[in-house]
């Protein structure tokens, strides 16, 4: 009987610990989810917009991929943080919400969104101004490359990291 009662607390805390591991493990794979979204990047743009002033444009396209509806979306768009000294406002990220991104199947049926189409245009600080910070204009074309995007959900997250060419239509 003494043998029962010293083995008790010992796997009464084994069972805690592989139950504590089993949650840990679950509630991580919840979270960092990936391949929901398909996501794509077309070519970006530096071009003068109608009130003279110059931009830099980017357009992506998140879609749900998946057979889950994603509530509560949030994407967050950022570009490498050496773009700050390169845009007027020195604001590299973005974020845009959606309350649902659908499955192709019910979109199609339902006629709703399983996604969006995300046009973003920041204003390029004025090239005198560059001068002042000791950058050239020409770097835009370097940096402005990569796109970083996150995509949160209600029980998910997924990470993409996008390059694209920057056409100069100046």
């Amino acid at each position: 009987m003494k043998m029962r009662k010293k083995s008790c607390p010992f796997i009464i805390l084994f069972l805690s610990i592989a139950m504590f591991l089993c949650g840990c493990k679950s509630r991580e794979s919840a979270l960092d989810t990936t391949g929901l979204c398909e996501v794509t990047l077309d070519e970006g743009k530096v071009y003068e917009d109608g009130d003279g002033l110059k931009r830099l444009c980017y357009e992506l396209s998140v879609f749900n991929k998946s057979n889950i509806a994603l509530k509560n979306v949030k994407i967050t768009v950022s570009l490498r943080d050496e773009m700050e000294k390169y845009l007027a406002s020195g604001i590299t990220e973005m974020q845009y919400t959606f309350d649902l991104f659908e499955t192709e199947e019910r979109a199609s049926i339902d006629k709703i969104g399983r996604g969006a189409i995300i046009n973003w245009s920041p204003m390029i600080m004025d090239e005198s101004e560059m001068n002042a910070l000791g950058v050239e204009f020409e770097d835009i074309f370097k940096y402005g490359k990569e796109v970083f995007v996150e995509i949160t959900w209600d029980k998910g997250r997924e990470t993409h990291s996008l390059k694209t060419n920057i056409e100069n239509l100046l």
